[in-house]
């Protein structure tokens, strides 16, 4: 079995949203300090390094994580290149292969090179992303859940129309993948949130099986 993880390491320092604290340790406790044990906090945001969006993310009354059945995030996917495009419209997912009946596709684009996921790398404005139009055109095809390799699945001077439609159409969406890695095609996904109570979204271990090995 051929597992590719297509998580982002979290690290402190990494690349974070503008506003966000990002992600950040804290040893609390040290065996070379003399005490019986390491062990270390944690502080970040939900959004931070690959995680799932649930509906309540953009919509007041919309579904939390703890509210998702298991299933949604496990099954047979597609990955299909994007790269030549910034603003990833309807008609360029047309022009690209995805399968009818397609429930769970992830998008490889320019963000998946390299210098975007350096450990000291700044976050970056100019990262590709969804339209309006290409959202809704993800809804009319049926597909489930959506993923794409930076931060946001919208645009970063979009409004949140890109997260509305598809989380009010019951799309989950799956950020700040890594997949410069991956060749486009046919794999099984599996990416299990942490069970996040009354949360809006969850940070997620995110791997693609190769079902062709």
């Amino acid at each position: 079995m051929r597992l590719l993880d297509i998580s982002v390491p979290l690290s402190d320092g990494m690349a974070a949203w503008p506003g966000s604290p990002g992600y950040r340790t804290e040893s609390l406790l040290a065996i070379e300090r003399s005490d019986p044990a390491n062990v270390t906090s944690i502080n970040m945001d939900l959004h931070t390094g690959t995680h799932v969006d649930a509906p309540r993310h953009f919509l007041e009354h919309g579904g939390t994580m703890d509210e998702i059945p298991l299933h949604r995030y496990f099954g047979p996917c597609i990955v299909v290149e994007v790269s030549a495009r910034a603003r990833i419209t309807s008609a360029d997912l047309e022009e690209v292969d995805i399968a009818r009946g397609c429930e769970r596709l992830l998008l490889r684009t320019k963000n998946s090179d390299p210098e975007w996921l350096a450990e000291d790398a700044d976050f970056k404005s100019d990262f590709a992303a969804l339209t309006p139009d290409a959202a809704d055109w993800i809804v009319r095809r049926g597909i489930r859940l959506v993923g794409i390799d930076y931060m946001s699945i919208e645009l970063f001077d979009g409004d949140g129309a890109v997260h509305r439609a598809l989380l009010s159409a019951g799309v989950l969406i799956l950020e700040g993948l890594r997949l410069g890695h991956v060749v486009p095609g046919a794999y099984e996904l599996i990416c299990f949130p942490v069970f996040a109570a009354d949360c809006e979204a969850a940070p997620v271990r995110a791997v693609l099986r190769d079902v062709t090995s």
